[in-house]
């Protein structure tokens, strides 16, 4: 179980006058039960996931691919299910526990064909996959994450244009954005419909990817606009609209819809970084703002900046929920493993930090197994195995690669 010492202020806010444990303490313990995890999808199931047996994880974030278990409408392919029942059997031999997602940003050609989740049917098509998935792997799972940053989905593919279906459009990105809380509301139900018929238990989030955007010059009214509607429009539309069951302007017209309120039982959290904005009035498209790289701080091979303390700031902010969060993606892209020590130590100071404050924070998961810790063993993969054996940083890891963290 775990430990219940959070000191929660009324409205799921943090105790900001809490104090945070002395870091002359040996080991900085997280909670009784915390769930130490990768994520990735595995392509194989000796191959990829064999390094979680010297992680010593006790928990891991995998999404099944619904074009692969419904390769046309209607068709559940049984070779698929055999295959996801033999990863999850994997993982409970090893003693740990999978979170689900059900979809991470791909779906079927034949839904593409139809428009894809422009069309309202992709809601009525998404919820029969959920309870099918359901129905297959119920027995294997507890903790279900609908989708996978679905703002950042819609803005990638119907704004940016940079994934399919390639568009530059913020209507059909609206669109897109209003039929994905819809699936989420019905597949929420549709979960909690089929465990209940099965007998099962079931824990129903999604994975929100969050980013701080902060204004380039904070002297500029301008550009905190900008980055004002940044933080709205990516971070906290979603949520409100689950949270108060009222679809929220720009996705819908502040209709409020009974079925939608409180539609999360656990909130996912995907950080990795921030931006710095600058206001840009002809530039719609980009919500009038444009993203300018730091000057500090060491960054990813991507050239984003690393800012742990954005993840504190997120944590913080999810907080008015009342929600368990968990930390469903966090990592760096670096062939440097130094560099990752560093990044996994600052962050998960941050979340012990939010956790003191009274942070139901119950889960952290890095991203990802093959890419941070790969096939053979690394300074990265024995760094993070020590610290799923301790449930806790050592004090003097976090000396060693993040000594601004002490006191």
């Amino acid at each position: 179980m775990m430990s219940q010492n959070f000191h929660r202020l009324p409205g799921g806010m943090l105790a900001k006058g809490a104090k945070i444990s002395e870091m002359s303490a040996e080991i900085l313990r997280f909670p009784e039960g915390f769930f130490w995890g990768t994520a990735a999808s595995a392509r194989g199931v000796e191959e990829d996931l064999e390094p979680l047996k010297s992680l010593g994880t006790n928990a891991h974030r995998l999404s099944i691919e619904w074009s692969r278990l419904e390769p046309d409408e209607g068709i559940w392919a049984k070779d698929a299910v055999e295959y996801y029942v033999r990863v999850m059997d994997f993982l409970k031999s090893n003693g740990i526990v999978p979170f689900v997602t059900l979809h991470h940003c791909t779906i079927p050609s034949w839904l593409a064909k139809s428009r894809g989740w422009e069309s309202e049917r992709a809601v009525e098509a998404f919820e029969g996959y959920v309870r099918r998935a359901v129905r297959s792997f119920g027995a294997h799972v507890q903790h279900w994450v609908t989708m996978n940053a679905p703002v950042l989905y819609a803005y990638r593919g119907y704004v940016a244009g940079s994934a399919p279906p390639g568009a530059r459009s913020l209507r059909r990105a609206l669109r897109v954005c209003r039929n994905l809380i819809r699936a989420h509301v019905r597949a929420y139900h549709a979960i909690h419909d089929e465990a209940e018929k099965l007998g099962l238990t079931a824990q129903v989030g999604l994975a929100k990817h969050f980013r701080i955007f902060d204004p380039l010059l904070k002297s500029s009214v301008w550009d905190g606009l900008a980055a004002r509607m940044r933080d709205d429009f990516f971070n906290n539309f979603v949520l409100n609209s689950l949270h108060a069951g009222v679809m929220v302007f720009p996705f819908g017209f502040n209709r409020y819809v009974p079925e939608m309120e409180r539609c999360f039982d656990f909130i996912g959290v995907n950080y990795y970084t921030r931006e710095l904005i600058r206001f840009r009035p002809w530039r719609p498209l980009d919500l009038f703002g444009e993203s300018i790289a730091s000057a500090t701080g060491i960054g990813s091979s991507l050239g984003y900046e690393i800012y742990p303390e954005g993840l504190r700031r997120v944590l913080e902010s999810v907080a008015r929920f009342g929600k368990p969060v968990y930390i469903t993606e966090n990592g760096v892209a670096t062939d440097d493993a130094d560099v990752r020590c560093r990044f996994i130590v600052s962050h998960l100071k941050q979340v012990y930090d939010v956790i003191q404050l009274g942070g139901d924070v119950r889960g952290y998961f890095h991203c990802s197994l093959v890419d941070g810790f790969g096939r053979q063993a690394n300074a990265s993969g024995h760094l993070y195995g020590r610290i799923c054996a301790e449930n806790g940083l050592p004090t003097e890891m976090v000396r060693q690669y993040s000594p601004q963290d002490l006191p």
